[in-house]
């Protein structure tokens, strides 16, 4: 029993230890300068300004292709 408690332990040190590397390597690139404009793009990406909708062209799988 205390072999499992120790693995869980050492378990949750080592999530937590990556955590922290992803977590500074984030603040250090500069990933967490604008927030509001992450958000944006995550939750409403049918409104950002940089999405373009599909053109009729791109829809290839309405007609079939072959020998017809």
């Amino acid at each position: 029993m205390l072999t499992i408690t120790i693995c869980l332990f050492l378990a949750g040190i080592a999530m937590g230890a990556a955590f922290a590397c992803v977590w500074a390597w984030g603040v250090r690139s500069g990933q967490f300068k604008d927030l509001e404009d992450s958000k944006q793009q995550v939750f409403w990406p049918d409104i950002a300004p940089d999405a373009e909708p599909a053109k009729a062209s791109d829809m290839s799988l309405a007609t079939p292709k072959g020998n017809t």
